[in-house]
């Protein structure tokens, strides 16, 4: 399995990892730039990580798609990478891959769900989906038991002619039939994270249960 690139903020004696995953033909420094404006206390170590397939001069996307939506083994391989680079770099940072927050934009969003609800992966502290879905990919395995134990925002812009806004509202729906602890934020904006939304995930970054080790 190929190393996926990243960029990291280092900033103040962060106690959890905040990883950043942009949306098609993005990149991870656009993904990293939005860190000091979500985490301004700097409670997190920010990551942004890469994309693995190449879509233009320094840009990237996560998967490919066939007629019918995203190829199966295209998606299943860019979770997978994500997992990895999660593990690899709470160990090297010596951070709980359990108290680890993941926000993903419009594709990224997709794959961040994915990497919550694989069975194989530690169940994040958090889950932020920007103008994203949930794809149907066929033989992709979920556990959607582990929902329970999830705190996840939605934010989506109502007039988002990409990714349309019934894409946000069925994934908050969805995941609150499972039992996830869900913040659905609905603003005007298109296929694009505004002010607005950035407070959105600023707030609910803050509101957020501290490490277990900060509670005693």
């Amino acid at each position: 399995m190929e190393l996926m690139r990243y960029v990291i903020e280092d900033r103040g004696h962060p106690k959890r990892l905040l990883v950043l995953l942009h949306g098609h033909d993005s990149s991870e420094c656009e993904a990293v730039a939005l860190g000091p404006l979500v985490d301004p206390a700097q409670r997190y170590l920010v990551v942004g990580l890469r994309a693995p397939l190449p879509h233009g001069t320094g840009r990237a996307s996560w998967y490919e798609n066939g007629p019918s939506g995203p190829i199966p083994t295209s998606f299943e391989s860019a979770g997978e990478l994500v997992a990895t680079a999660v593990k690899g770099i709470c160990q090297e940072r010596h951070l709980e891959a359990e108290e680890t927050v993941i926000v993903g934009f419009s594709q990224g969003a997709s794959v961040a769900m994915a990497v919550a609800l694989e069975p194989s992966c530690p169940v994040p502290a958090g889950v932020v989906s920007l103008n994203g879905f949930f794809p149907e990919v066929d033989g992709l395995e979920l556990d959607w038991g582990r929902s329970g134990l999830l705190h996840v925002l939605v934010v989506h812009g109502r007039n988002d002619d990409i990714v349309p806004v019934d894409f946000g509202r069925d994934l908050a729906e969805t995941l609150r039939d499972h039992g996830s602890r869900v913040t659905y934020v609905e603003t005007d904006a298109g296929h694009q994270l505004t002010v607005e939304g950035v407070a959105a995930v600023r707030d609910w970054l803050a509101a957020l249960p501290k490490p277990a080790e900060d509670q005693h």
